[in-house]
């Protein structure tokens, strides 16, 4: 009897679920944060310069640029990981087209590589676009390491 009446009600609760869509969500990793960013602002992913990136937001479109001192090799340098609906999607590391500076697109994931080895990520949540249709503000989800 108590089996028939647990498999009775399993089977009811199975019934009455089914046709309820399953929404699963795009969370964000443990770690990461938000940044604001305006025309020429840095993001750091280390206190050291070698590390800072920033977007040029006063041209026709958006570009991320990588910062360095000295040389080149010392700046990081990104990869366009493709559109993403979040942060935890931005998954590989592995790229031959790395880049001292790319043109930034709205809900695309970038990796970032340092000068030491190290990895950051960022995914371009949104952004703001002016009177004049150009982007003023970009706003991105980051995590380092990574």
């Amino acid at each position: 009897m108590k089996l028939s009446l647990i498999f009775s009600f399993c089977f009811a609760l199975l019934i009455s679920c089914s046709h309820e869509e399953i929404n699963l969500t795009c969370a964000d990793p443990l770690g990461s944060d938000t940044e604001e960013l305006k025309d020429m602002q840095l993001s750091c992913f280390q206190e050291e310069f070698f590390s800072c990136f920033r977007f040029e937001l006063s041209g026709a479109d958006p570009v991320i640029r990588s910062l360095y001192k000295t040389i080149p090799s010392d700046a990081p340098m990104f990869f366009d990981a493709g559109e993403v609906q979040c942060l935890s999607e931005v998954t590989s590391k592995i790229s031959n087209a790395w880049s001292y500076a790319l043109y930034a697109q709205l809900r695309h994931g970038y990796v970032v590589r340092m000068a030491d080895g190290t990895y950051g990520r960022f995914f371009i949540d949104s952004w703001i676009e002016g009177s004049n249709g150009r982007v003023t503000q970009v706003n991105i989800v980051r995590q380092y390491s990574f």
